[in-house]
Formats: C-alpha cells, sequence, structure tokens
C-alpha cells in the first residue's frame, strides 16, 4: 500500500494521528523535498527530529530521485506499505503529480455517476 501524507504546514508535529498510524506502520517512509524542503528545515535538524517523533528512518526524495524512481517506490509499495510525506495537501506538489501520473498508467478507473456530477437531477429531486 503507498500512502501519501500531508504533513500540515507547521513542523513534524502538524501529521495527524491517522496519518502518523499510517507512517509507523510502514516498512519505508519517504519524504519529498525539492519543493519543500525548507518549509520543514530539513537542511537543519528536522529531518532527525521527523524520525525520532514518527520512529522511522526517513528516505530524502529529491526532484531526481522522484522523477527517475516512481516506478521504484510504487513497487516497494506491492509488497508492503510505503509512506511519501508532503508538507501541505499531499496533491499540491508536482512530486505527487509524477506518481500519480504513473500509478494513473498502471490504473483502469471505472466510475460511477453520482448526484453531484447531473445537477439538474439533484435540482428536480429537491422540487426546484
Amino acid at each position: 500500500m503507498l500512502y501519501i501524507i500531508g504533513l500540515g504546514l507547521g513542523d513534524e508535529r502538524d501529521i495527524t494521528v491517522r496519518g502518523l498510524d499510517a507512517v509507523r506502520s510502514c516498512h519505508k517512509v519517504y519524504v519529498e523535498a525539492y519543493t519543500s524542503l525548507l518549509s520543514f528545515g530539513l537542511a537543519s535538524d528536522g529531518l532527525s527530529r521527523m524520525e525520532k517523533l514518527y520512529g522511522r528512518d526517513i528516505v530524502v526524495a529529491d526532484r531526481e530521485m522522484v522523477e527517475e524512481r516512481a516506478d521504484g517506490i510504487l513497487s516497494e509499495a506491492v509488497d508492503s506499505d510505503v509512506a511519501f510525506l508532503v508538507v501541505g495537501d499531499p496533491f499540491g506538489y508536482t512530486s505527487e503529480g509524477t506518481i500519480i501520473g504513473v500509478i494513473v498508467q498502471r490504473t483502469e478507473v471505472l466510475r460511477t455517476t453520482k448526484i453531484y456530477d447531473h445537477p439538474h437531477c439533484y435540482k428536480s429531486t429537491l422540487g426546484g
């Protein structure tokens, strides 16, 4: 399983309890670094603080690693739980876009309809 986990905007303590539980259960943990390196102070002691709180060694994933090894990260997630940590919104950065792009290439999404896809039906069910 691949977990893409948002860390919040402050420091290592802004992770949700659910996110922290997922990180602690993962065999391997990556942190996206090329768009958010300075946000968490990873250049100083931010990484060691994260590792101490999360209880896991963390691999810093720079742009080259994410773009060239996205397949490898996903392959690891087939056999074990892998976390990919990002500052802020997990789907707001290009690194996640790279990983999501690889996932989409390997996935067929079979959607169903929902009422929000058809606002005219929604309105008529409310008597409007």
